[in-house]
């Protein structure tokens, strides 16, 4: 522990983090050019590259765009246009697209949920979006305050789903609901548009503001971040590492097109974060009840269906092996701070996805169980590396670069 401490220190004081970007990044840290790296997924093992620009024409418009690519028929990419306050205010507005082109026995929106080299399905997707949002508190102390947004967002989709292999029959594999075995929409070129909105109600780690310093190293520590102004001291939500508090987001995506694609989807989340036995012991509980809904004879495309597995969800099963019209999901992780920024965490995760409500039942759940260690800044995650195991797979290691809840 004592050398692992040692190192954050003098990473903290030399600035090691920062100093790492000046190869990628301008002097004002504003454009930047990273290689990215992709280990499988739904490309499949591939490279390539990101582009930042954080202040556009001088007034703090950002721009990103991603390339991967991993053959002549597997890529992806992404772009991404974000003003953060419309006039001055605390509207937002964004833009994005992404493509997707594979040919990945493993990659979980083609179907290959169990490794079976008789069938190989691939997917050419699009999607485009336009959304407007609004926040209850920008500036200096956004951070540190209680967090509300309201979205509503426009998009436009494609899809083309089909048999590589094996032809179009309906799937066999244990992780598929009814609904989802049939391949809904494959062997179409499909073409939709969509309407939604989302509701987030975030105080995570959230403390009211003090007179004095929370310890005489305040803001010093890679832990924690404190603002002092007009006298008072504030802290900035460690949402990485939540110790309290809690964050409720709802979500309702309507889409329409051609060839009878009709369908509304919705998502309820309720994450709650409990402080333990000693400082830095946290239990942190997640919920989420997703569903989608369909009108008539109409359907939803099979990449549009809901899935449950992967490094956020289902821990011990790959991504993508459980999929059907709805999924009950819940989280425990019990966290043990190592140091400032490292903890352990175990967890114990429960699931099932299904078509209808009256198929939910007790005896449906399936589990899985491991644990891992997380690495952070005061603010956000940098790596995770976790080990998760399930009644259907070997223990399956992965690491990612994001926090889930």
């Amino acid at each position: 522990m004592y050398p692992l401490g040692e190192f954050t220190i003098h990473a903290e004081r030399s600035r090691l983090p920062e100093r790492s970007l000046d190869f990628f990044m301008n002097d004002a840290r504003t454009f930047g050019v990273f290689p990215k790296v992709q280990f499988g997924g739904e490309t499949g093992t591939g490279g390539g590259v990101k582009i930042f620009h954080a202040d556009l024409a001088g007034r703090r418009k950002q721009m990103e765009l991603g390339y991967v690519y991993s053959g002549r028929r597997r890529q992806a990419g992404q772009f991404q246009y974000h003003d953060p306050s419309l006039a001055g205010t605390r509207g937002y507005a964004l833009l994005s697209g992404e493509f997707l082109k594979t040919h990945n026995q493993n990659s979980s929106v083609n179907a290959s949920v169990r490794d079976d080299p008789t069938r190989v399905f691939a997917i050419n997707q699009v999607d485009a979006a336009f959304s407007l949002g609004w926040r209850m508190h920008t500036g200096r102390l956004a951070a540190a305050r209680p967090f509300v947004e309201l979205e509503t967002t426009f998009g436009w989709h494609y899809r083309n789903f089909r048999a590589d292999l094996g032809g179009e029959s309906s799937l066999t594999d244990q992780g598929s609901s009814a609904g989802a075995a049939l391949l809904p929409g494959i062997g179409e070129k499909l073409g939709y548009f969509s309407w939604g909105g989302r509701l987030v109600l975030d105080n995570r780690d959230h403390r009211p503001p003090v007179q004095e310093p929370p310890h005489p190293w305040f803001g010093s520590l890679p832990g924690e971040r404190v603002l002092n102004v007009e006298g008072m001291f504030y802290r900035i939500r460690n949402t990485a590492y939540a110790t309290r508090g809690g964050r409720v987001s709802l979500v309702g995506t309507y889409g329409s097109g051609a060839d009878d694609v009709r369908f509304f989807k919705a998502a309820g989340e309720v994450q709650g974060y409990l402080p333990l036995f000693n400082p830095g012991q946290v239990l942190a509980v997640r919920g989420r009840l997703e569903r989608v809904f369909m009108f008539g004879s109409s359907f939803a495309p099979y990449a549009d269906l809901v899935t449950l597995g992967g490094g956020k969800e289902m821990r011990g099963f790959r991504r993508g092996f459980f999929r059907g019209e709805g999924s009950l999901l819940v989280n425990v992780e019990y966290r043990y701070l190592i140091w400032d920024s490292w903890n352990a965490f175990f967890f114990w995760d429960e699931g099932q996805v299904f078509d209808r409500f009256d198929e939910v039942s007790w005896t449906a759940f399936h589990s899985t169980f491991g644990g891992g260690v997380t690495l952070r800044t005061a603010s956000r995650l940098l790596v995770k590396f976790q080990v998760g195991y399930s009644f259907a797979e070997k223990p399956l290691i992965g690491f990612s670069f994001a926090q889930d809840f």
